[in-house]
């Protein structure tokens, strides 16, 4: 059974920079035209074969997404078809998509159609039985579509808005909802939603079947933390959130009965990054899963801006994370390079935790400083995105680089094994 990566590649229009030079041009107000390495304004989904020793990347195809960038994508169940979360490049605030493709068994992907995906910056997307999940982030809404029998999409049959956020960050993320991640639990008859602006996770019953989406819950995190995305345990009652804000992972209880989540007394938030290190002002902490002992979480660590610049050594990276089945307690036990800059999302292959493939959107960091305009739109890096294929040790929880491969502007990775 062949195993595919698919990556979503773009951002905002900003182009491909080639150097630190180039970078403080862009920076300044100059050029924007495509550079050499490609210029991913206007979205795109490559597609590659990866080789079981996950050591050799093969590439497949390049579909364009005509002036929208996939910020995440999804397959069904079947492994049939893949959904795309779609903003267009030119305008954050405008209505994003949701585009479904067949999912061909040489891995080349055929466009369906295209529905609104109920507010604007789709940002994840999560799919249950007949029904695709997505979290907007700027639209501050959730919502569920219907998959129809060909693998298409209806239009939205649950809509939900977050309202307002609980404001008092100084970054001003946290004054409006911003829906990051909508995750199904073990169960898949309920999803959570990690909530930044309202710094909570907001719990939904999930009928899969009609795509209908009711609210339960909500629980609260600690100040300022600003939870981006979640993972639950495969083993053990507990989920684990990762604060983008102030770079935390959260320990959550998990009662299947009622379906509520819980901040446990004792099993506090821990850091991702090394004792003394400065937290990233920006924010930086990104995804998160746990392996399918339940025994080790791996969290990612962006570097964000120029804020950064001058401690690389502990961002850009994976936080390893020891997780204790009987309390639920995240012990951070290592820090590993994702081999790149900005890995905003990770993967296990599809369901093998033997191996993890990381999206990085950059090859490397600028290296410059806030006053040098190193927080800027294209996040501070250069060269082409990279997808990095890591081995995982079951017992330490150690990663280790295999392969590689260039990407421009990776924005999100998916595992299918067909």
């Amino acid at each position: 059974m062949p195993l595919f990566v698919f990556a979503g590649s773009g951002f905002f229009g900003v182009p491909v920079l080639d150097g630190v030079e180039e970078a403080k041009a862009y920076v300044k107000g100059g050029s924007k035209e495509p550079k050499a390495g490609g210029d991913a304004g206007d979205g795109e989904i490559h597609s590659f074969s990866l080789a079981d020793d996950g050591k050799t990347f093969t590439a497949i195809e390049v579909v364009s997404q005509g002036g929208t960038f996939p910020m995440f994508l999804a397959c069904d169940d079947s492994k049939r078809f893949v959904y795309a979360a779609e903003t267009p490049a030119d305008d954050g605030d405008a209505p994003g998509f949701i585009n479904a493709y067949a999912l061909s068994d040489v891995g080349k992907l055929t466009l369906l159609n295209r529905v609104g995906s109920g507010g604007a910056v789709p940002c994840h997307l999560s799919v249950v039985g007949k029904t695709v999940l997505v979290a907007n982030y700027i639209g501050g809404s959730v919502a569920a579509l219907p998959i129809q029998p060909d693998g298409s999409l209806g239009e939205a049959a649950s809509v939900h808005s977050h309202g307002d956020g609980v404001g008092g960050h100084p970054s001003g993320r946290m004054d409006k909802a911003h829906p990051h991640i909508i995750q199904p639990d073990p169960s898949r008859t309920r999803a959570f939603v990690c909530d930044l602006g309202r710094n909570s996770v907001v719990g939904y019953n999930l009928d899969a079947d009609t795509s209908v989406l009711t609210r339960e819950s909500e629980v609260v995190l600690h100040s300022g933390a600003g939870p981006r995305h979640l993972a639950f345990s495969p083993t053990a009652p507990f989920a684990y959130t990762v604060n983008e804000m102030d770079n935390t992972v959260t320990p959550l209880g998990y009662d299947s009965a009622t379906g509520v989540l819980s901040v446990l007394a004792d099993a506090p938030s821990v850091s991702t990054l090394p004792d003394g290190t400065a937290q990233a002002a920006g924010g930086g902490g990104a995804e998160i899963v746990v392996s399918n002992d339940g025994k080790f979480a791996y969290a990612s660590v962006r570097m964000t801006g120029g804020f950064n610049a001058s401690d690389g050594a502990v961002f850009n990276t994976i936080a390893v994370f020891s997780l204790d089945g009987k309390t639920g307690a995240a012990v951070r036990v290592a820090n590993h390079g994702s081999g790149g800059n900005m890995p905003w999302c990770h993967s296990f292959c599809d369901g093998d935790d033997r191996m993890m493939v990381v999206q990085n959107q950059h090859t490397a960091h600028t290296g410059l400083g806030e006053k040098e305009g190193g927080d800027n739109e294209g996040h501070n890096g250069v060269g082409p995105g990279k997808l990095v294929v890591f081995a995982r040790d079951a017992d330490s929880g150690a990663i280790a680089e295999l392969a590689a491969a260039e990407v421009p502007h990776a924005m999100s990775v998916l595992v299918i094994r067909k």
